[in-house]
């Protein structure tokens, strides 16, 4: 559960971002954190099914509109980039703090192969 891994996470450490990909059930992820959780990290990348799509999807499988409402609730921006003809990644940043986007993330692009290998030196450095 991602509870558990959000709190091995070192107190010292002070800005986090999150890539959560459960194979459609990002959103169902998020909520199973608890909206405390969720609020600790500066930016969270999930993919859904695109918005508007009327494509058929699985029982619980995110959907954009979903998501982006959960996630304003909590006080998170969106900014959509449509995947293909169905999927879409939604990058979420906080609405109220000033935060810096990762190098990642700054081009507009989600460079997922890049944001990976950061997230693996960063496992080795704690």
């Amino acid at each position: 559960r991602l509870e558990r891994i959000i709190k091995l996470i070192p107190d010292r450490i002070e800005k986090m971002n999150l890539k959560v990909d459960a194979e459609g059930a990002d959103l169902t992820v998020l909520k199973g954190a608890g909206k405390e959780l969720i609020k600790k990290f500066d930016t969270i990348i999930i993919e859904c099914v695109a918005p508007d799509d009327t494509w058929s999807t699985r029982e619980g499988e995110c959907k954009a509109e979903n998501a982006i409402e959960y996630m304003d609730e909590l006080g998170f921006e969106s900014s959509v980039k449509t995947q293909g003809v169905h999927q879409a990644n939604i990058l979420f940043y906080q609405r109220n703090k000033v935060i810096e986007l990762p190098p990642l993330l700054k081009s507009g692009h989600l460079e997922f192969r890049e944001f990976y290998k950061q997230v693996q030196n960063w496992t080795q450095l704690v």
